[in-house]
């Protein structure tokens, strides 16, 4: 969906008009008057949404007289820059009075990653500078930022924690207003839950995906929190079973490689079908030379073709609980 908003228009200094906003969509609000020094963020869902709510925010800023600092990829700059215009604001005449600066993300990216871990030297150089500048004859400074992201969607987790630190960090030593925004598509996994929760507690403002945002305030909405707050924990509940599982496994494994070493006998371990491990006496016995010439295979490799029913049968045997065969 798209959040349009009714707005009042006027004319600045510089001739670009200026959006007053009647009112703001739900959750805009809470964003566009928070104090500097906040760090809020933005899931969505649908990347239409997040320029419309980007514009939003940016065009708050510009009606309040503030300096805005948008760190976009080329393709959301055009979309942000077509989105203000409906809202009244003429990007390229902002840009040219020096109220707006657009960045491009990728070369932020590449500046400030020059390896693995983000450069904090040219961070203060690259972003610092450029937000005090900013700064300058204006009544506060915002920044929408969408390095982070762009590192989530390559699946460098800690590396955008990093990052998101370091916003943290200036934020302290020169206020201004920071607004990010993430798609969720990376986070549909169980590995992702930590890095989600860690980033949420990065930010003083979290504000859900659209889907949750459509909702009208009251029984419908409460119905879907309750409905989310279920999924989660039998999530959790499945979670833990599958952790279980694994020890137990891991630990069933250990034992019959310990049992493999120590036996004289032959000796493999059969799962699905395929053999998983197997010790020195029955490499010897099928004339192997390496383990890795046995294990995944199936054991049926290794018996002639004439026993393999009795093979079978006795393998289901075993599988059906009725002892050692």
């Amino acid at each position: 969906m798209s959040v349009e908003r009714a707005v009042h228009f006027s004319c600045s200094p510089s001739g670009a008009a200026i959006a007053r906003p009647a009112a703001a969509a739900s959750g805009v609000a809470a964003v566009a008057d928070c104090a500097c020094g906040s760090h809020a963020v933005q899931f969505y869902e649908d990347t239409a949404f997040m320029v419309s709510r980007v514009a939003d925010w940016l065009g708050d800023g510009l009606g309040r007289g503030e300096a805005c600092i948008a760190i976009v990829t080329a393709e959301h700059q055009l979309a942000i820059d077509e989105a203000l215009l409906r809202r009244g604001f003429d990007a390229g005449a902002l840009r040219g009075s020096g109220q707006l600066q657009s960045l491009d993300a990728h070369d932020m990216l590449d500046r400030l990653l020059p390896g693995r871990a983000p450069d904090a030297g040219r961070f203060a150089e690259d972003i610092g500078s450029r937000i005090a500048e900013a700064g300058a004859g204006h009544a506060a400074v915002r920044v929408f930022c969408e390095v982070v992201s762009l590192l989530v969607q390559q699946g460098m987790m800690e590396e955008a924690l990093e990052l998101e630190s370091l916003w943290s960090r200036y934020q302290s030593s020169r206020p201004f207003k920071l607004f990010c925004a993430y798609p969720l598509e990376p986070f549909a996994h169980d590995a992702s839950e930590r890095f989600l929760q860690d980033l949420c507690d990065r930010h003083s403002a979290v504000i859900p995906a659209e889907s949750f945002l459509a909702l009208d305030d009251g029984p419908e909405r409460n119905r879907y929190v309750v409905s989310l707050q279920q999924k989660a924990l039998a999530l959790r509940g499945e979670a833990e079973k599958r952790r279980q599982e694994q020890a137990r496994v891991r630990q069933r494994d250990e034992r019959l490689r310990i049992l493999g070493e120590l036996t004289n006998d032959a000796f493999w371990v059969n799962r699905g079908g395929r053999i998983i491990e197997v010790n020195d006496r029955c490499l010897e016995l099928l004339g192997a030379r390496y383990e890795w010439q046995v294990i995944g295979r199936s054991p049926l490799d290794f018996i002639h073709p004439d026993c393999h029913p009795m093979v079978e049968s006795r393998i289901a045997s075993m599988l059906a609980g009725f002892g050692d065969v």
